[in-house]
């Protein structure tokens, strides 16, 4: 089976391609000088010309970050996800960002905690252990504030159990992780704290071959909170009490 992973969810974004259980190509960008929108598409068109991959036959499935994240970058990706399996006539799995993260840090020895900053000391976060290559929410994704989240954490690994963090959330607010748990809490190494879109598709593949695919018709990024402008909006309009 060959799928297509991409992500969009953070300013790291990248395209995979998976061949079976092989990585064949991977592109990783973790730059804000350029948006998904520039480059998505011409890294996907790169990757798949120096693998040799005709889209006429020679893709199965598209893999696609859900989100939590970037509300533009989701969109991008998402929307992309499905013009690709419309137009080529394939299935598309929706992977939810942290799920892929936890897949990402393939331990199953320890609670994994993914977490993505969400800024004002507030995080998407959730908590996973892995069960094979399953990760199996122990917290599903949510958004919370940084301590509520790490009150949440202590909660779940027991006595000396290890935590691995992993994602920009856990980079932000290390110190603040140490402080909390001490040599319990665990970072994947450095090329794999950030979600690679290798994850999404391996992940996304795995799906599919589940039969857990989506309609591309209804399927829409997972974003967990009102955009900024909704936000205001709705402040500027809010009746008064």
């Amino acid at each position: 089976m060959r799928v297509i992973g991409l992500d969009t969810s953070t300013a790291t974004g990248g395209v995979a391609l998976l061949e079976g259980d092989r990585l064949v190509g991977e592109y990783t960008l973790n730059l804000q000088r350029t948006t998904h929108a520039e480059r998505l598409m011409p890294a996907l068109e790169r990757v798949m010309l120096d693998a040799g991959w005709d889209p006429a036959g020679g893709v199965d499935g598209i893999a696609v970050a859900l989100g939590p994240g970037s509300f533009t970058g989701l969109r991008i990706g998402v929307v992309t996800a499905k013009a690709l399996s419309y137009a080529w006539g394939v299935p598309v799995a929706g992977v939810p960002t942290l799920e892929a993260m936890a897949y990402q840090a393939g331990d199953a020895g320890a609670v994994i905690c993914p977490a993505i900053d969400a800024r004002h000391e507030h995080v998407f976060c959730a908590a996973y252990r892995l069960e094979g290559d399953n990760p199996v929410p122990l917290v599903g994704a949510q958004l919370r504030a940084l301590q509520e989240w790490l009150d949440e954490v202590e909660n779940l690994a027991t006595g000396h159990e290890r935590i691995i963090f992993i994602g920009d959330g856990a980079d932000v607010h290390w110190e603040t992780v140490l402080q909390r748990f001490g040599p319990r809490a665990q970072r994947p190494p450095v090329g794999l704290r950030t979600l690679r879109s290798g994850a999404v598709a391996a992940l996304g593949a795995l799906r599919l071959r589940q039969g857990r695919r989506d309609d591309p018709a209804s399927l829409v990024p997972l974003y967990l909170r009102e955009s900024e402008a909704e936000r205001k909006w709705a402040a500027k309009h809010r009746s008064p009490s």
